[in-house]
């Protein structure tokens, strides 16, 4: 809308009314440094501060840069172009000209939903983490069976796919040695979580997916 504009709001909280649910910590894979990582609560949805990649380890915003934090709101975005003016910095990537000005009001508006402001940081939306078991190649040591941290899209996500929640990682692991065992992938053992992150469940509400007991569906796989 090269003539119009629009007017949001970003909400602004206390840390008492957005309190730490969970908290990841690791080391990285690339530099071997300690990490942690916090995820508040706030509206039955989950919100961090930094980037994270799938297995909740920060990740800088751009290639090879360390500004995982996400950036502050300004008073004012110019959305026509989102290369030149930045403003997929904000999460608004969208900058086709021809889409109709309801659709561009809409985006924008589902824009501002993912955003917070919790005692001065800003911070968006995140999805939950859980554990996952791959299988890969033919079996019998081709290829293997591994368990990884992952993050659902949602809870029919985690059903169809076969993830087990943050509260099941002893469950993951005895899942994973089961079908590493029924394969033959006798190098996959013993089974363990591929990748050095911990989980602190502050507030067990926050978990959301479903429990695997309730679904014992195949494990995905991925050939």
């Amino acid at each position: 809308m090269d003539d119009g504009s629009i007017v949001i709001g970003i909400p602004v909280v206390t840390g008492e009314a957005a309190p730490v649910a969970l908290r990841a910590t690791g080391r990285s894979l690339t530099t071997d440094k300690r990490w942690t990582v916090e995820y508040r609560w706030w509206k039955n949805q989950l919100w961090t501060s930094v980037n994270v990649d799938s297995n909740s380890e920060p990740r800088g915003r751009h290639s090879g840069k360390e500004n995982w934090d996400w950036p502050a709101f300004p008073e004012q975005i110019d959305v026509r172009d989102g290369h030149r003016n930045r403003s997929q910095e904000y999460g608004y990537s969208e900058d086709r000209p021809s889409l109709p000005q309801a659709d561009v009001v809409k985006g924008i508006k589902a824009l501002s939903r993912e955003h917070l402001v919790i005692d001065g940081k800003a911070y968006r939306t995140a999805r939950e983490h859980c554990y996952k078991v791959l299988t890969f190649g033919l079996g019998r040591n081709h290829g293997g069976t591994g368990l990884f941290v992952d993050a659902a899209s949602n809870a029919r996500h985690a059903r169809s796919e076969g993830f087990f929640n943050l509260f099941e990682r002893e469950a993951a692991i005895r899942y994973g040695t089961e079908v590493a065992q029924e394969r033959g992938d006798t190098d996959s053992l013993p089974m363990k979580v591929n990748c050095d992150v911990e989980w602190e469940i502050l507030l067990p509400e926050a978990v959301r997916l479903p429990a695997r007991e309730q679904n014992r569906a195949a494990p995905a796989v991925k050939r």
